[in-house]
């Protein structure tokens, strides 16, 4: 790496480190120092979190809110950062329903793709049988 390239390279990381009399913590770009328990003192234990961020969607059964954040965990060798998603809103047999589940990067990556090819294959069915709908509707007033 070149220097100018070096001294880029650790401008940005800068700002992600805390210092303190006890070490340096390395913040990934994400996490948000509030939500953060990661600290020199904690060596293992704490975790980056970022900022939740939310969605909410209409259901058939009434509305579906998910949030999702980043967390990591904190230690001296590397650890690989996951998807927290909480979901609240469903019913079953009357009684709302929530969860939660921690998922890989790899995993929620693939949960994403699944539910996009689903929508994708239904809003594309749809719009054919709404043109074939009014299609017909067409043909009728002809008649």
């Amino acid at each position: 790496m070149n220097v100018k390239s070096q001294k880029n390279l650790e401008d940005v990381c800068a700002g992600q480190r805390t210092s303190t009399a006890i070490g340096t913590v390395e913040h990934p770009s994400w996490c948000d120092r509030a939500r953060c328990t990661a600290t020199p003192a904690t060596t293992t234990g704490g975790a980056h979190r970022s900022t939740p961020a939310n969605l909410t969607a209409d259901a058939l059964g009434g509305r579906l809110s998910v949030t999702g954040s980043l967390v990591q965990a904190h230690a001296r060798w590397l650890t690989a950062p996951y998807v927290s998603v909480e979901f609240v809103g469903l019913e079953h047999d009357w009684m709302p329903a929530h969860g939660a589940v921690e998922l890989t990067a790899e995993g929620a990556a693939a949960l994403g793709r699944f539910l996009s090819e689903l929508a994708d294959t239904a809003e594309v069915d749809h719009a054919a049988q709404v043109a074939a709908y009014l299609s017909t509707l067409r043909e009728g007033v002809r008649s």
